[in-house]
């Protein structure tokens, strides 16, 4: 990461704004109580009861102490994770110009923070949720460029490979439940695969697997999951109808995967046109694979097109449409896996599989779960980043040495004026949110002062970008005022602004 600073002003710059940024995102709903004396009575309970995402809580406690803390660690996790990923995309080019170098890095911080408002609400915008659900991904890239080298040149030449093993495993457990459970079957299956091509399992490898089988039964033993089978938890729940399945893929599975990330499809199905384009024809052996290929770049473009300019603006009006949308989602996902097959070869075919097949397989354990949002698919969003990135390499490849410099060079500069105009964005409208909340306890200090016992509270600007911007429930409020240590017989009202 210091490297990456080092070599890269405009990153300099990015994560100055980024952890200004940061700073600004108010504290709401689980931070209240994270940052209050309940947080530190569920760390002496050891989170018995609570949830099994012991590492999530421990940076959930720490983060709700200091503002500072809360925005380095958040700028610092996002751009160690912008770090590993153009790492592990390096590892596809052949030609590792500074040129292409620099464009993956700029791109991949682009598709970092073009995330869907809505998810952005849910992780970026919710310090709580943010330490479960992003740090664990730095660990797992890390850990396919681990197995990068194992499956490309035998041997990853690490000096402690058990070691590093345990230590990677437990980077990505205990954080989020969905990311446990595909971490645990990702080492069974890659174990599997590394005996039955190799007729070996890496000590590396065999260590990952043990650290993350034992630690994901140590997650799952926490009374809170027990409940939430029983149904007696009071938030979580364990589903195990068909009906609820099906609810679930045509609703928040196809929302969350697929429909919300507009700028993810129309930079997948502008790299397959390239890609197609800039291929060998020989590739396509003969009409039939010809017209195949032609199928699903149709309809890849065709769902594109429906997410990015139908879907978000237009209603369909009948009691089907969930099915509807959800059957383009499946052809626009079947249409990149016939792609893949068709246009890749070898071993970076199977790479490029396994990375899609990840895409559905991480949001697996999501089918059962009750209730799940936007943040649980952080994870499938940045294999989505993965995945183009890759696609982006091996148009590189495909490309003569000199060819389209210009052109690449051309689009950084637009890439990171772009960025720099999204950040400032970012900057200006939380720095208004911030000064709301600023208004807000000044208020609090006057009410408190004058002994009222009753006060009206601004609700927060911008509240489509984080999570909570006041509340109804008396549950909440209550924790509101020990979080910011108000009288609890003081009355607290939040209202608009302009009724303030």
């Amino acid at each position: 990461m210091l490297k990456t600073l080092q070599k890269n002003k405009f990153i300099i710059l990015a994560f100055l704004l980024l952890t200004i940024i940061f700073y600004f995102i108010p504290y709401a709903h689980d931070e209240w109580m994270w940052g209050s004396q309940e947080g530190l009575d569920l760390l002496k309970n050891g989170f018995q009861g609570y949830n099994g995402r012991y590492f999530g809580n421990i940076f959930a406690l720490i983060i709700t102490r200091s503002v500072l803390i809360k925005s380095l660690f958040m700028s610092g996790t996002i751009l160690l994770l912008l770090t590993v990923l153009t790492k592990f995309t390096k590892l596809s080019l052949d030609r590792k110009t500074t040129t292409n170098k620099k464009f993956l890095l700029i791109f991949g911080l682009a598709l970092l923070i073009l995330i869907p408002t809505k998810l952005f609400q849910q992780t970026y915008g919710w310090p709580a949720a943010f330490v479960n659900f992003v740090p664990p991904v730095i660990s797992l890239v890390v850990f396919f460029i681990i197995v990068n080298y194992l499956f490309t040149n035998e041997t990853a030449n690490l000096k402690h490979p058990v070691l590093t093993g345990i230590v990677l495993s437990l980077g990505t457990q205990f954080f989020s439940e969905n990311i446990s459970v595909y971490i645990t079957f990702l080492a069974i299956a890659l174990c599997i695969y590394s005996w039955k091509t190799r007729k070996m399992i890496d000590s590396f490898l065999l260590a990952f697997l043990v650290t993350s089988f034992l630690s994901l039964i140590i997650m799952l033993i926490n009374p809170a999951y027990l409940n939430a089978a029983n149904n007696t938890d009071g938030y979580k729940k364990i589903n195990l109808s068909l009906s609820y399945f099906y609810y679930k893929t045509i609703g928040p599975m196809a929302e969350n995967i697929f429909h919300q990330n507009r700028f993810i499809n129309l930079c997948i199905a502008t790299l397959t046109l390239l890609i197609s384009k800039k291929q060998d024809k020989d590739i396509l052996q003969s009409k039939a694979t010809q017209l195949i290929n032609k199928g699903a770049l149709f309809f890849i473009s065709t769902y594109t097109v429906f997410s990015v300019f139908i879907y978000p603006y237009f209603t369909i009006s009948y009691n089907r449409s969930q099915d509807f949308t959800a059957l383009l989602a499946l052809l626009y996902y079947l249409s990149i896996f016939i792609f893949i097959l068709i246009q890749f070869k070898g071993n970076l075919k199977a790479k490029l599989l396994f990375l899609f097949l990840s895409i559905v397989c991480t949001a697996g354990p999501l089918f059962i779960a009750e209730p799940i949002g936007p943040r649980s698919f952080y994870i499938t969003y940045v294999f989505w980043i993965i995945l183009i990135l890759q696609f982006i390499a091996y148009y590189f490849n495909l490309q003569s040495e000199a060819e389209n410099n210009h052109e690449i060079l051309f689009i950084t500069k637009i890439l990171k004026q772009g960025i720099l105009i999204l950040l400032t964005f970012y900057t200006l409208m939380f720095a208004y949110t911030y000064r709301v909340e600023q208004q807000r306890k000044e208020i609090i200090d006057e009410a408190i002062a004058n002994k009222e016992t009753s006060v009206k509270l601004p609700l927060l600007p911008n509240g489509e970008y984080f999570w909570e911007k006041g509340t109804t429930s008396e549950y909440w409020i209550r924790r509101y005022k020990t979080f910011y240590n108000i009288p609890q017989e003081i009355t607290i009202t939040f209202v608009p602004m302009e009724t303030k």
